[in-house]
């Protein structure tokens, strides 16, 4: 049988945040393992369709979190205030702060700048120029449909993007993407892998 404490005594690395939310998987990964073949890929290409690197766009958009998680995964209370702050002295764009889904109600301060909560998360990434996260899963959505990322060091989906603030007019929009979807597709595995054997054995493969 699956269990997880056996994944744990392996090093296995529990990615709340590197996920393909297109394909439904659950998140297992292990030390973030690059340069994987294709195979498991190809099963989601289809949903996962990379498009082009979007050139052009209006607002920013700062994915919300719940606050929730352990130190290095929930950002502090004074993230989503001070990322405003910088971005507003780096950028004309209009801001957008989005609210996690799950955060309690009440609980977004006024942060100087337009407030969406309650709409599908393609709605808020349409004519989006750049996503700006801490470590949110939405960030592998905004990077399928093309919309660069930058994201606190440690996140996922770093490693297609930036994690310089800085660099908001001029987001990074690196060549590999292919290969970045390649690697995420062996940090999840669903139900049936599992039940498999699949992921325990690549895991074993992977030491």
């Amino acid at each position: 049988a699956w269990k997880r404490q056996n994944y744990r005594r392996k090093r296995a690395q529990w990615l709340s945040e590197g996920r393909c939310t297109n394909c439904g998987y659950p998140v297992v990964g292990v030390d973030q393992r690059t340069n994987q073949p294709a195979r498991r890929c190809e099963r989601c290409l289809e949903t996962c369709r990379q498009s082009t690197w979007r050139r052009r766009g209006k607002h920013v958009l700062i994915l919300g979190q719940r606050g929730m998680g352990p130190p290095g995964i929930a950002h502090d209370n004074a993230w989503p205030r001070t990322t405003v702050e910088r971005l507003i002295r780096l950028t004309d764009r209009p801001i957008v702060y989005r609210v996690h889904t799950g955060a309690p109600s009440g609980s977004t301060p006024s942060l100087g700048c337009r407030i969406s909560a309650g709409k599908p998360l393609e709605e808020d990434l349409q004519d989006c120029w750049a996503v700006v996260t801490y470590r949110s899963t939405a960030a592998i959505t905004a990077l399928r449909l093309g919309i660069p990322v930058i994201a606190e060091p440690g996140c996922f989906a770093a490693g297609l993007g930036s994690t310089e603030l800085a660099g908001i007019e001029e987001p990074a929009m690196p060549e590999g993407r292919d290969q970045f979807f390649f690697d995420l597709a062996y940090a999840q595995w669903n139900d049936d892998e599992i039940g498999r054997g699949e992921a325990w054995r690549w895991l074993m493969d992977a030491r």
